[in-house]
């Protein structure tokens, strides 16, 4: 952020956001800048069953791009806006990615909720951030909503098996058919994406695994002895 807002900002600039953490709200006061923070109205809303609570306020940030101009020189929408957004995280349902591998190179055991049957679309982040790019050039997308995922369903019970394959060990399986499995069926669509960002996933759930072992030191086995 220092390098980037350094390059980018100057006094009297003003950058935009949904929410900005703590330590992004403190490097744009640094630089002159002026931050503002355009939180969905539903975040102050405790009992509003609103599932995307982190949201920018498209009618807020509208307003204050006609008022402001060309002095807005950034708008920053933060995907994990936890700051305000009212949806922490819950420890007893960590990102089940992360959290396979770490069980596979531990040589632990594997907890599956329910029988492992609900599915969810796993998509790789490079092809997220690409979309993200198109879509903040293409000509036709204002206001639309586009998903971006994979496109593709696959079970909980096939993710632990597609891990164990990229460690390249075997595991214990526990599952917990007392537990809430959350969502049964989850993948997106992401038909749009293709007609109007010309949006195609690239990396594959196995290639993905494969990418997040090779880098990241956290999800490497321990060499034998």
């Amino acid at each position: 952020e220092v390098l980037l807002f350094s390059n980018l900002l100057t006094a009297g600039d003003i950058v935009v956001a949904n929410t900005h953490f703590d330590t992004t709200h403190a490097n744009v006061l640094s630089r002159g800048a002026t931050p503002i923070d355009l939180p969905d109205p539903a975040c102050a809303d405790l009992d509003d069953p609103y599932p995307f609570k982190g949201n920018i306020d498209l009618t807020r940030l509208e307003q204050t791009l006609k008022e402001h101009g060309a002095r807005v020189k950034l708008c920053i929408l933060t995907i994990t806006n936890n700051t305000i957004g009212g949806q922490p995280l819950s420890v007893a349902h960590p990102s089940v990615v992360p959290h396979f591998l770490r069980q596979a190179v531990k040589g632990g055991t594997l907890v599956i909720h329910g029988k492992g049957e609900q599915t969810r679309d796993f998509v790789y982040l490079d092809d997220v951030v690409e979309a993200m790019v198109a879509a903040a050039t293409a000509p036709t997308v204002n206001r639309r909503v586009i998903n971006i995922g994979s496109g593709e369903e696959t079970s909980v019970r096939d993710l632990g098996q597609y891990v164990l394959e990229a460690v390249g060990v075997q595991a214990d399986w526990i599952f917990k058919e007392d537990q809430d499995t959350g969502v049964q069926r989850m993948c997106a669509d992401i038909h749009l994406g293709r007609e109007k960002l010309g949006y195609k996933p690239r990396v594959s759930l196995q290639d993905g695994l494969a990418v997040m072992i090779a880098i990241d030191p956290r999800f490497q086995r321990e060499a034998s002895p």
